[in-house]
């Protein structure tokens, strides 16, 4: 394993697959699909929980300790979503969320990411 000091700070933070150069000025990433994906199913989430608790609270009403449980599930689902969002900021400060490693300069990733390469 390499220490910190003799990895290159624009070193890629992966291997490229064969055949392939780094793109470091503009690396592909997931994020638009990831955003698309967390947001369909927080919309389908949120429907169907709304739907749970509008059937138990005011059809059946009985609401239990499983539709709260429904509910905070739900808060937190949005809450990770919220979290994923900001990890993919495309700042310079860029965390490598979403995108592929060997787009990646080593000197954005942790001491133990960098010391694995």
């Amino acid at each position: 394993m390499a220490s910190p000091s003799q990895i290159p700070p624009d070193a890629p933070a992966a291997k490229p697959p064969p055949g392939m150069r780094p793109n470091f000025n503009n690396p592909p990433s997931l994020h638009p699909h990831i955003i698309a994906v967390g947001i369909v199913t927080s919309l389908l989430a949120t429907a169907f929980v709304a739907l749970r608790i509008y059937t138990r609270a005011f059809i059946t009403r009985a609401l239990w300790w499983d539709d709260y449980t429904a509910v905070a599930g739900l808060a937190l689902s949005i809450a990770v979503f919220g979290v994923t969002v900001a990890c993919q900021d495309q700042s310079p400060r860029n965390l490598g969320c979403s995108m592929y490693a060997d787009g990646l300069i080593s000197s954005n990733q942790s001491w133990s990411r960098r010391a694995s390469v």
